[in-house]
């Protein structure tokens, strides 16, 4: 893994810290809030035998009232679960792909709770903005913002990435989730502000996914993440589905058979690149992210994952982070390869 330093200088830092403070950790803006800080990674802290070391973050989990939405027979026949929701999963084929956009957008999070080392999920979607879950950033219940966060782009078996591993600055989620009792919740989602590299920004090296409002509901997603129970979370996995129920407080379920470590990760309407000649139909937007892994159900046979709907409070987390300093958000929500 290349660990190149990415520390900010030392004039740089305390100027950051001193601003973030004079905001105070909680901006009201418009129709809600958003809860915001810097944070740092203790130098040297992320050694090879530490990233082959950190656990999935286990998914939160609700009860099962996904029975009451069954609509297949019953698992066997195809790969869906008891809520009858279709779906394929397979991991991203060939290996090399994670190295070409969109996939290179993709990548695994490292971070610390306590003395302990964790991964999630998360992708690219602005020039220095990387969305995830907001429990992979936050904890609702000590009211604390997690440590030491590491995101590396197309992460595979510990190999040195191409694009390189990038420490955060400052992390946001809105008030509702900090506010919130769990999942679901209506706004598990959070954003992290990356340092540059060598004066390269994380958007330049990887490119970027847009973003869609509202558009969750009543549509097909690739969903990707780095799921301990599929390759051990050591492989970027890739699950395509269009079957889909609504859920309790502004979430929307999906059939999928990912577990632990792929919160965060991005669900992304019309995932790829179009070939020549290729039209497309009413929902023509290409790559834009509508919703990341939140939660799953107590009860493994279900076979599905959650989202919030991204909505307004989304869009103010990510204006948050974009007002930080100039240059964070280009060509906002629309993507960039």
């Amino acid at each position: 893994m290349n660990r190149r330093s990415t520390a900010l200088s030392a004039v740089f830092v305390a100027s950051l810290i001193i601003a973030v403070w004079a905001l105070a950790a909680v901006e009201a803006l418009g129709q809600g809030e958003v809860r915001f800080t810097s944070v740092s990674m203790r130098r040297d802290y992320w050694t090879v035998e530490r990233l082959r070391s950190a656990r999935p973050l286990p998914l939160p989990l609700v009860r099962n009232l996904a029975r009451d939405a069954q609509t297949g027979p019953g698992a066997g026949s195809r790969d869906y679960g008891t809520a009858g929701l279709d779906f394929s999963s397979t991991r991203v084929v060939p290996e090399d792909a994670r190295l070409s956009y969109p996939y290179s957008t993709i990548g695994k999070l490292f971070f610390t709770i306590g003395t302990d080392a964790f991964i999630c999920s998360g992708a690219v979607i602005s020039s220095r903005v990387v969305l995830t879950a907001a429990h992979c950033v936050y904890d609702e219940v000590t009211d604390e913002f997690f440590s030491d966060f590491l995101f590396v782009p197309a992460y595979f078996e510990g190999e040195e990435s191409p694009f390189d591993s990038w420490s955060v600055n400052m992390a946001f989620v809105p008030s509702v989730w900090a506010e919130g009792e769990g999942v679901p919740n209506r706004g598990d989602f959070a954003v992290l502000l990356m340092d540059d590299l060598e004066g390269q920004k994380i958007g330049d090296a990887t490119g970027w996914l847009g973003y869609e409002l509202r558009t969750l509901v009543d549509n097909h997603v690739t969903m990707f993440g780095y799921p301990g129970n599929h390759d051990r979370g050591e492989r970027m996995h890739q699950v395509n589905t269009g079957d889909w129920f609504d859920f309790d407080d502004n979430t929307v379920a999906y059939g999928s058979d990912m577990g632990g470590g792929s919160s965060g990760g991005p669900w992304v309407e019309n995932f790829g690149r179009r070939a020549e000649g290729q039209t497309h139909g009413k929902n023509g937007k290409q790559n834009r992210v509508v919703g990341v892994t939140s939660f799953g159900f107590d009860d493994e046979a279900v076979r599905v994952q959650g989202s919030s709907v991204l909505d307004a409070r989304f869009k103010e987390v990510f204006n948050t982070a974009c007002r930080q300093a100039p240059g964070n958000c280009r060509n906002k929500g629309k993507p960039h390869s």
